[in-house]
């Protein structure tokens, strides 16, 4: 069952279409650089696994940094919609 909270998380980090305000995209962003700053902390700890373990790890978190790079992209362009500029200039920054 799809809640309206699913759905709304669903608007939030994949789409590119609406207007966010600034305590969302700053909750967002800082959500995003601590989980980068934990993961950066589990890749370093991981070094000193044997390398069965090490690969796999890495991989997961490679792909989790890209979700997270991912979701910010709509954030950053619903916040520039909210400044009324276009989305476009996400580019440029």
């Amino acid at each position: 069952m799809v809640t309206k909270n699913m759905k709304s998380l669903r608007w939030l980090l994949f789409s590119y279409k609406g207007r966010i305000n600034r305590k969302v995209f700053w909750f967002h962003l800082l959500t995003m650089w601590f989980s980068i700053i934990i993961f950066g902390g589990i890749g370093i700890i991981v070094e000193y696994l044997p390398i069965l373990l090490e690969v796999p790890i890495k991989c997961l978190i490679g792909t989790i940094f890209l979700v997270l790079v991912y979701t910010q992209l709509p954030i950053t362009v619903k916040r520039l919609h909210d400044m009324d500029y276009s989305g476009w200039w996400c580019l440029f920054l």
